[in-house]
Order: structure tokens, then sequence, then C-alpha cells
């Protein structure tokens, strides 16, 4: 979940749903034959984990999380794709250890064929 600890909740079941809002502003972008698509976008994240009943153990890592964001992604000299992205987690959870309100992701992928 963007704006939260990759791994912080585990569980048997969970869901996550992930809602982004797009704009595509490459026909923005003049003279720039080295940028082949270029998207910002807003996001809305939210997700639940719990484990199954078992033993009549109660799982304390279970949790409704949810997070919000902003975002750029752009696909670069016909091979490679990028995104950044500004996410703020919106509700705390006794296992997100982090100092910090906000979180920022950077991804970048190559493609060879």
């Amino acid at each position: 979940m963007r704006g939260y600890t990759e791994g912080m909740l585990v569980g048997d079941k969970g869901f996550a749903v992930m809602n982004e809002l797009q704009y595509d502003i490459k026909p923005l972008i003049k003279e720039a034959d080295w940028l082949n698509s270029a998207k910002v976008y807003a996001f809305f994240d939210f997700g639940h984990v719990y484990a199954k009943d078992s033993n009549n153990l109660k799982n304390e890592n279970e949790a409704f999380i949810y997070s919000t964001g902003v975002g750029a992604r752009a696909g670069l000299f016909g091979r490679l794709d990028a995104n950044f992205t500004v996410a703020f987690p919106l509700k705390e959870h006794k296992y997100y250890e982090s100092d910090e309100d906000v979180e920022f992701l950077f991804f970048i992928q190559s493609r060879i064929w």
C-alpha cells in the first residue's frame, strides 16, 4: 500500500483497492522525442488484512489502512518507464514505525526487447 512500509501488515486474507485519477501531459510537452508518454496522477488507496480464525487467536496485526498522494510516470527513450510518487498514510497503526508523515517512492524499469 503506497504510503506505508512494505510488509507492515501480514495475514492469511485481505484486499487492497488502488484508485487513481490520471491526466496525460504529453500533449503539453513540445519537441521531446525522448519522451514517449507522461502522466500525472492523484490516488486514494485502502485495504484490509486479517488472519483466519484458528484456535481463537486474535490477530494483533489486523487492520484497515488507507493513504493518498500524487505522482508522475513517464515512458522514456522507448525502453524506460519511470514512476515517482509522494504518498501520505492517513491512518496510524502500531506497527507503522516511521517518523515521517510522507513517503517518497521512485521506480525505474527497462524493457530489453
